[in-house]
């Protein structure tokens, strides 16, 4: 009966489950009851209103790939219509989905169409993927170029704050001396108690300084060999750590590896239309031509695993 009382069905909506869940919220057939009405019987069915209403956008870490998977035919449809960047509305999103049944799913979802995927399904298939690909020669080469121009940058920055430090603790050193000869002249006991808290606070403080600076100082080349290293190894094991980074950080590899980001297609399948010149698709196949090579470097596709949905 429940089953029956739930059912999309009867507010308008047409469901296509498959491997990738489709909804039609404008089906052809009458609908008897109001999207609203339905939504109410769904609360009262679960016991609670259903808070999550539209997937968010992005901020969320738990879904991470919100920002950076598109559906590829609502893309398509909304580069035509001129709408890109925050207008474009074919954007992946994540949310947590409740049947009524006691259990939660975890899944993306195009704001457009509302086909959705599953989160742990997606996160795979994006690992995997990513996994495929590795540094060009070229690509190695001009990475350690930047992190080369990212260390002077940072030594640049480094000296600077040491002569900012180096002035800073000169101006509380006379201020400590300020302190301790306005205390030696005072003869009010209440003003000496606050010149006397005043000078704590400002050892405090120099102390807390002169470790800051101690610390910047004793800075070497082993540093910088600890930087290059760490990441580099971080570039070359970018599939076991991409879902580690912030949202951020996650938005920039991604411009870096896949410029285009992924896309859902309609055949069901996720794929990279664009692959950074830095990289190129690993493969186990010996003595490919050249011609096929050259094509796995400009772009990619992976299917997700076959799935059962369990709406």
């Amino acid at each position: 009966m429940e089953k029956i009382i739930s059912d999309p069905y009867y507010a308008g909506y047409v469901v296509g489950s498959k491997q990738v869940k489709v909804v039609n919220p404008n089906g052809l057939h009458k609908p008897l009851i109001t999207k609203e009405q339905h939504e109410k019987i769904l609360e009262i069915l679960r016991g609670r209103k259903n808070c999550h209403g539209a997937p968010r956008k992005n901020g969320n870490p738990h879904f991470p790939l919100s920002r950076i998977m598109l559906c590829e035919e609502c893309h398509k449809a909304e580069i035509a219509l001129g709408n890109t960047g925050r207008h474009d509305h074919s954007k992946f999103c994540g949310y947590t989905n409740n049947n009524g049944n006691g259990k939660y799913y975890d899944k993306y979802e195009c704001r457009k169409c509302h086909k959705r995927i599953s989160r742990e399904y997606a996160h795979k298939a994006v690992r995997e993927h990513i996994a495929s690909f590795d540094l060009t020669e070229d690509g190695r080469k001009r990475i350690i170029r930047q992190l080369e121009i990212v260390w002077k940058d940072e030594e640049h920055n480094r000296k600077t704050t040491i002569i900012q430090l180096k002035q800073r603790m000169t101006n509380l050193n006379k201020q400590k001396e300020g302190q301790v000869e306005a205390l030696c002249r005072c003869s009010d006991d209440e003003i000496k108690h606050e010149l006397e808290g005043a000078i704590k606070r400002t050892r405090e403080t120099l102390k807390k300084t002169e470790d800051e600076l101690n610390e910047l100082e004793n800075s070497n080349d082993a540093e910088k060999q600890g930087f290059m290293e760490f990441a580099l190894d971080f570039v070359d094991n970018l599939a076991k750590r991409f879902f580690d980074l912030s949202l951020d950080d996650m938005r920039k590899c991604e411009l870096l590896m896949l410029p285009s980001g992924f896309m859902v297609g309609a055949d069901e399948k996720v794929r990279t239309p664009e692959t950074s010149p830095f990289y190129r698709g690993r493969t186990t196949k010996k003595d490919l031509p050249n011609t096929e090579k050259s094509l796995m470097a400009e772009g990619g596709r992976f299917e997700l695993p076959l799935q059962v949905s369990p709406d």
